[in-house]
């Protein structure tokens, strides 16, 4: 009577560690999904650093080209849109900034 007991939980002993190995390796695979989007997001972030630290250059020569030059009015529309993309990149930038503390802080927890 005990073997047959014994043998119950012992089946069902099996199962549940099966059951838990399975939970920790679905858990380690998100892990490392999360880590590699972190990742990608911490490279297009020093991208977009990149593009955003050499924005005062070719704004700078805007400003002076609309103030100085004959055509003045289509390099102020230049200079618009350009301030308007970098203010994009920006904005893209911060979101991604958010979504890699998001990672962090999920990863924390796991």
């Amino acid at each position: 009577m005990c073997y047959k007991l014994f043998s119950k939980y012992r089946g069902k002993l099996k199962v549940n560690r099966i059951k838990i190995w399975q939970h920790i390796k679905k858990e380690e695979e998100k892990k490392l999904e999360l880590r590699s989007e972190r990742d990608k997001l911490n490279e297009e972030v020093a991208n977009l650093t990149k593009i955003l630290d050499r924005k005062d250059e070719g704004l700078e020569k805007l400003r002076k080209d609309s103030e100085v030059r004959w055509y003045r009015n289509e390099y102020k529309k230049i200079l618009k849109e350009y301030e308007g993309y970098y203010e994009g990149l920006e904005k893209t930038k911060e979101e991604k900034e958010h979504k890699i503390q998001e990672i962090n802080q999920i990863l924390d927890i796991m």
